[in-house]
């Protein structure tokens, strides 16, 4: 069901992640808007990846531990501390789902993606974030629904997303373009320190830089998008239900509902009338068994009408 308002007025997990400081010396550049937030300069120049960019702000004894969850199987984990038994990690490759299943296993573990680049808007009628999976990343999809905990979708501004359904769908968005993706909550670093283990294995100078050096977001807003799977229908059809009857409709509003036959268009209308018990509505059909449809739940549902004619 879709609602349309109108107002009428892998498992080399951390290959070319490692950069010797020895060699190389991190330089900020946050003057030059078209550059990357650090660049390494040195022979040859290079571009700091993500995960470099978060683990140079990592402390030394927190970073890259080796923890090991039965007698045979250890596994890296890139923030971890200790005396809370939590870490974090910084996904920028793709990834094997035994991977993430085993990391699991080793201890409470949060999650960080790189979207930087990737397709994401802001979504009006149900106030989330929809991202586009990377094709590319081979495994994401499947690796994200096996994280038992937080997933954090980093977009290199101020705003990040909160990853709080792990369902990937397919979406019709303004552009009229079918994409694979995420849904998810606009949130900001301050949460995500607060919901892992970050403020513990983060050294101030890294609180700071992701807190005030970023910039501000511009993830663009669009009004609507539609469900192109079974899963975005089941999803969006509750979510615009829920928008409908939360929406404060003001004189000259029209609030248009588009479905299939079943859609739920019906139903959708008899909420809003248990809804605004003290306005008077009125329900026009194009045929005479839609009529005798709406007249037997309006009964069924012990609503008063005074009656229902046809043209």
């Amino acid at each position: 069901m879709y609602f349309i308002p109108i107002k009428m007025s892998n498992s080399c997990l951390y290959n070319n992640h490692f950069i010797s400081q020895d060699e190389m010396v991190l330089t900020e550049t946050l003057n030059d808007s078209t550059s990357k937030p650090y660049e390494i300069t040195g022979s040859p120049q290079k571009t700091i990846d993500f995960y470099s960019l978060f683990q140079q702000y990592i402390y030394p004894h927190t970073r890259n531990t080796i923890l090991s969850y039965d007698d045979t199987t250890t596994v890296s984990i890139a923030g971890y501390d200790a005396i809370n038994n939590m870490g974090i990690e910084f996904q920028d490759s793709s990834i094997m789902l035994e991977t993430v299943l085993s990391k699991n296993k080793s201890t409470e573990l949060d999650w960080m993606f790189n979207m930087e680049n990737q397709y994401m808007k802001k979504v009006n009628i149900h106030n989330t974030v929809i991202c586009e999976i990377p094709a590319s990343m081979n495994g994401w999809k499947e690796a994200v629904k096996a994280i038992d905990n937080n997933v954090f979708l980093y977009t290199a501004s101020t705003e990040w997303i909160w990853l709080t359904d792990r369902e990937s769908y397919q979406l019709e968005t303004e552009s009229g373009i079918i994409k694979h993706c995420w849904v998810g909550e606009v949130c900001s670093f301050q949460d995500v320190l607060e919901n892992t283990c970050l403020q513990s294995v983060m050294t101030p100078e890294g609180i700071d830089y992701f807190t005030t050096k970023l910039p501000p977001s511009t993830i663009e807003e669009i009004l609507i998008v539609y469900a192109r799977c079974k899963a975005s229908m089941e999803y969006l059809d509750t979510v615009h239900r829920d928008y409908v009857n939360r929406h404060a409709f003001k004189h000259n509003d029209v609030l248009a509902i588009k479905a299939v036959a079943g859609g739920g268009k019906t139903t959708t209308l008899l909420t809003l009338a248990k809804i605004h018990t003290k306005k008077r509505i009125l329900y026009t059909a194009f045929n005479k068994s839609l009529v005798t449809e709406i007249k037997d739940k309006i009964k069924k549902q012990n609503m008063a009408f005074n009656a229902v004619r046809g043209v």
